[in-house]
This record gives structure tokens, C-alpha cells and sequence, in this order.
């Protein structure tokens, strides 16, 4: 509960008093959040849902077990989004395929990863941990599996969401992202390619999106110290390789880092 004052947190420990509710009396941010509950988690394995999406078939955690054992190089697992109106979960999927970003409204985490050699940025506070924890990933030789054959149902609404205040979040956080893990000589191409393509989004948004631009760059600021206090470059391999996967698909996450994994995954995970 990160800064509920709707009731959310009574309602809960009536309706399910055994949960481990963790409380925020002031909104930290779904970031720092979830940072906390996963190094608090327990099991092997944790699944990361919003409040408005679950598991859309009655076998789905027989499945993610298969699937988990199935790809031991896998840090992370990105299930299928089906949002209202789109078709069914028993419609025929696409091919399973290696990804460079994924969506925390569905994916399993192998938690004996987490804090050892991944993590998030808890000063993001909100959008794009995702991307970043992929390339942290692939960095380490494991990678992001996105598995079409899991799939969970999404309840998305537009009307309780500001874009424009995502967008901010999105831009200023892609950028502390390449300020911590792209190599210097790279560093001044994909930090301008980043502000170009960020530019070009608000102009296509309107003519208020653009005159914005500048307030929210300004608020990169107060978290650009913590960011480069935290820069840890990734190997130029391996930035490449990620940077061009939506383009170009890799077969094996272990070429990013030429098979030098480091072996922290337990045989039972």
C-alpha cells in the first residue's frame, strides 16, 4: 500500500488477513516499492501483477513452472497481455522469443538474482525499471523470455492515467538509464538519439507536450548525482546487442557477454 488513504488497506486485512501487507504511509513510488518486496520475498520465484491484471488460465502457474525449467537462462519471464476487447486467451500465440524490455503488469522474477546481480533503480521511482533490469540481464549472460503461451488479463483504463506524466517519467528515466550502464565512448550518440526521439513523441502528442519539454528535463536533475554515483557500464557487446534486439532477435542471451555467466543459479530454482 504505497500512500492509500481510500480504505484499500483495511479492506485487505478484513478480506485477506494472512497477506504480508507492506504499508507506505507516503507514496514512495511503484519503483522503490518494488524494490522493497523483492528483496522481502521468500520463494524462488516472484510474480510481478498491477492491481488490474491476473492470470487468465487456471493452470497458469503449472505452466510457468514448466516454462522456468524449460529456460534456466532466463532472469525474467514476460507472460502475453490481453487488455479488454482483444482476443482470447485461447487464441493461437506467437513464437516465444527473447526480448529487450517486458512489462511488470506480468512477468515472473527467479529472486535469487535480485540484489546479487540485478536490481532496480529504486530513484526512478516510476516506468522504464523494465528495460533497465533487461539490460542488467543480458549483461549477466541470462536474458528476458517472453512466453506467449502465459497470459494474463489487463483491465487497462485510460481515463485514470495521465500520459503526459508518464511520458515525463519515461523520457527523464531512459536517459539515467543510459547515464548508468552505456559505455563512454557510445555515451554521446545514444544519449542524443534518446533526447531526438524523445522530442519527436511530445511533437506528435501537441503542441502543449512540446512547450513542456523543458520542465521536464529540468527534473532530471535531482536524480542525475544518484545516477552517476551508481554508473556500472555495461560491456559495449553487450549494449549493442540489446540496443538492436527489436530489430535484430538473438538466439542465445549468453552471446551478450561471449558465455562468461556468472553461475549463481541454483539447480532447484
Amino acid at each position: 500500500m504505497d500512500g492509500c488513504d481510500d480504505g484499500s488497506e483495511e479492506a485487505v486485512r478484513e478480506t485477506i488477513p494472512n497477506v504480508r501487507l507492506i504499508v507506505n504511509a507516503n507514496r514512495v513510488g511503484s519503483i522503490p516499492a518494488r524494490d522493497r518486496m523483492m528483496r522481502m520475498a521468500r520463494g524462488q520465484i516472484v510474480i510481478s501483477l498491477d492491481d488490474d491484471s491476473y492470470p487468465a488460465q487456471p493452470d497458469f502457474l503449472a505452466k510457468l513452472e514448466q516454462v522456468l525449467a524449460e529456460r534456466p537462462e532466463a532472469a525474467v519471464i514476460a507472460f502475453r497481455e490481453l487488455r479488454d476487447g482483444e482476443a482470447d486467451a485461447a487464441s493461437p500465440p506467437e513464437e516465444g522469443r527473447w526480448v529487450s524490455w517486458f512489462s511488470n503488469c506480468g512477468a515472473a522474477y527467479r529472486r535469487n538474482l535480485y540484489g546479487q546481480l540485478l536490481a532496480f533503480p529504486p530513484h526512478f521511482e516510476h516506468a522504464y525499471e523494465e528495460p533497465d533490469y533487461a539490460l542488467q540481464a543480458y549483461a549477466a549472460g541470462y536474458g528476458v523470455w517472453r512466453e506467449p503461451s502465459l497470459v494474463v488479463r489487463h483491465h487497462f483504463a485510460p481515463s485514470d492515467r495521465s500520459y503526459q506524466r508518464r511520458h515525463a517519467f519515461q523520457a527523464r528515466n531512459e536517459t539515467l538509464s543510459v547515464l548508468m550502464r552505456c559505455p563512454l565512448a557510445m555515451l554521446p550518440f545514444i544519449l542524443g538519439l534518446r533526447w531526438i526521439r524523445q522530442a519527436m513523441y511530445s511533437t506528435r502528442a501537441g503542441f502543449s507536450w512540446l512547450t513542456g519539454e523543458p520542465l521536464r528535463w529540468a527534473r532530471l536533475w535531482p536524480a542525475l548525482r544518484e545516477s552517476l554515483r551508481l554508473r556500472s557500464p555495461v560491456g559495449y557487446r553487450s549494449y549493442w546487442l540489446w540496443f538492436r534486439m527489436n530489430r535484430r532477435p538473438v538466439a542465445d542471451p549468453r552471446q551478450f557477454c561471449a558465455g562468461q555467466r556468472p553461475s549463481i543459479l541454483r539447480s532447484d530454482a
